[in-house]
């Protein structure tokens, strides 16, 4: 009953006083639209990056290139599992023949069970040696596994995203509340002298800004999930009404009414009656220290406004810091929200094509073992399983574009390499509605343990491992292949470029580099900068596994167990604005 009575009381002053309260009601608005903002582009955009990801990929690791005796012991391996122990399966084995030879390759496609990235662990240390015994083999990693292996960084990311907007509108509030506080210590004086205590002062204060928090609740959930689902629908994704980012938010609008009005009344009640009600008259404090509608109706001389602002300059300092951390949190907030939807600019491809050729071997060779086998060319589209090039069924086939075994070859085989070529390039885009072939030819340094390295002076301080004399060093890093066709594809998407695209083509000692990455500016180089990459290494200590989604730490602990030999390149042009992980 006490507790009702409270909120009534709160109730009325909070709507016979709404002008007085105007100021929490904008903040505490901002405050949780903010939150709330983060919260659902974070639920939504992990849904739909693993409904992508599991579209594309129904397995998590690809052991690639397997002769007889390592598919053999792999499978084996994997029918020994207990079913309680069982924590990965084979989903499917793909067989290759090695032209040339009378021999296969296979590739295996394995799915781990439970915790993914311990279960990939677990395997490597477990079989990796076994197999490599018995020859060489290739690995690839899906965006599947890496995405979950990434997962609680990601997490950490919007953490620590939210622990910012409630420090900042916990402190935001607390300045603005204090200076309110000091405006009405005569009233709190005369409370206090008739009995009221610490907990009858803040559960009154609490009570109102909570109400003011609940007032603007509902409309800042009905914003942030409309905007949130504008963004998300119009890139094509899918749109998840959030309920966890609903009941968080309403906890942080708890909260943010709780702890500032807590400290606030805890330094108030601290004082005596008498101090309060004989305070300095701070009626003057809230607009201008020249008006004052509460107390007082008339406009204060000039020469005494000019005193007043040097005596209540603690407040107006106050006032200031609050300014400024509102704009920090907002400039923060818009530039995360920029580098999201920057990431959501370029469109998926509907269809992925694969040419790594057929894998090929001298029949001289006994060991079975090549460094140059490859996987047969592969098709996958968006929603379905890899499949062969002779999946194609409708249409001209890719061996009627390249070419076929003459017969009087037949007798001495020959290697035919299923490549990407102009005659290829025309036959895909000879079909109604392919409006651009983006071709892409990649590596990730993180598989063949190389780096870039830049100089300290064209690092900036985020990101990156230090090496032994102040450089930086960055892990995650993709070298592409860049050709004439890749430049018209740059050039299609008008992405900003500093430099000249065309003079890589010129030199194999130029390179084009973008500016960052995580869609986020990380370099501060300029054309003709110099940046180093890893070409070849060393073990001087005995590796490790590194499966920390931290890429700066695994880059700090490689740097600690290998001596690298680096190739020096010109920067000859810098793309400025695409999206890039």
């Amino acid at each position: 009953m006490s507790l009702i009575k409270n909120i009534s009381v709160a109730n009325k002053s909070v709507r016979y006083n709404y002008k007085r309260y105007l100021c929490f009601f904008v903040m505490l608005f901002i405050i949780q639209t903010l939150f709330s903002s983060v919260l659902v582009l974070y639920a939504n955009n992990n849904s739909n990056q693993v409904e992508y990801l599991e579209n594309n990929y129904d397995y998590h690791l690809q052991l690639q290139k397997l002769n007889d005796v390592q598919y053999s012991y792999i499978a084996q391996k994997c029918v020994e599992q207990s079913d309680e122990e069982a924590y990965f399966n084979i989903v499917k084995v793909t067989r290759s023949f090695i032209a040339g030879s009378a021999r296969y390759r296979y590739d295996v496609y394995i799915k781990f069970e439970g915790n993914v990235s311990s279960c990939y662990n677990t395997f490597a240390k477990k079989y990796y040696g076994p197999l490599e015994k018995d020859g060489k083999f290739g690995e690839f990693i899906t965006p599947l596994l890496k995405y979950e292996i990434d997962y609680a960084k990601n997490t950490a990311v919007c953490a620590f995203t939210c622990i910012f907007i409630f420090i900042c509108g916990c402190i935001i509030i607390y300045i603005i509340d204090s200076i309110m506080v000091n405006h009405y210590k005569f009233v709190y004086g005369i409370n206090m002298t008739f009995g009221a205590n610490f907990k009858k002062l803040f559960t009154s204060s609490f009570l109102e800004m909570l109400l003011i928090g609940a007032s603007v609740f509902v409309p800042s959930q009905v914003i942030t999930n409309l905007v949130c689902m504008i963004i998300l629908r119009s890139n094509h994704l899918t749109y998840k009404l959030s309920v966890i980012s609903i009941i968080l938010s309403f906890l942080v609008c708890i909260a943010v009414s709780a702890v500032p009005v807590f400290i606030n009344i805890k330094a108030v009640s601290r004082k005596t009656p008498l101090s309060l009600i004989s305070a300095i008259d701070n009626s003057n404090l809230i607009t201008s220290p020249r008006s004052s509608s509460d107390f007082i109706d008339f406009t204060f001389p000039k020469s005494v406004e000019r005193l007043s602002i040097i005596r209540f300059r603690r407040y107006f300092s106050k006032l200031l810091l609050s300014t400024v951390l509102f704009a920090v949190a907002f400039v923060c907030c818009a530039y995360l929200g920029t580098a999201y939807a920057q990431g959501l600019e370029i469109r998926k491809p509907q269809y992925r094509l694969t040419f790594d050729g057929y894998s090929f071997e001298n029949e001289e060779e006994t060991d079975g073992e090549n460094d140059n086998n490859n996987e047969e060319d592969k098709e996958s589209q968006e929603g379905e399983n890899n499949g062969t090039s002779s999946d194609i069924e409708d249409g001209e086939s890719f061996e009627d574009i390249i070419g076929s075994v003459d017969d009087e070859e037949e007798d001495n085989p020959v290697f035919y390499d299923y490549t990407y070529t102009d005659e290829v390039k025309e036959y895909l885009y000879s079909f109604n509605g392919v409006e651009l072939i983006v071709k892409n030819c990649y590596t990730s340094a993180y598989d063949i343990n190389s780096h870039i390295k830049l100089l300290k002076k064209n690092a900036k301080l985020s990101g990156g491992a230090e090496d032994d004399e102040n450089n930086r060093c960055y892990l995650n890093a993709d070298f592409s292949v860049l050709d004439q066709e890749v430049i018209g594809i740059i050039e299609y998407y008008g992405y900003k470029i500093e430099g000249d695209l065309h003079s890589v083509l010129e030199s194999n000692d130029y390179i084009a580099i973008t500016d960052g990455y995580s869609n986020s500016a990380k370099f501060n180089l300029s054309v003709g900068d110099k940046i180093y990459i890893a070409t070849d290494y060393e073990y001087f200590r005995q590796p490790s596994m590194y499966m920390s989604s931290d890429l700066d730490y695994v880059m700090s602990m490689k740097l600690n167990s290998c001596s690298y030999t680096y190739k020096e390149f010109t920067v000859g042009a810098i793309i400025k604005d695409s999206p890039v992980g």
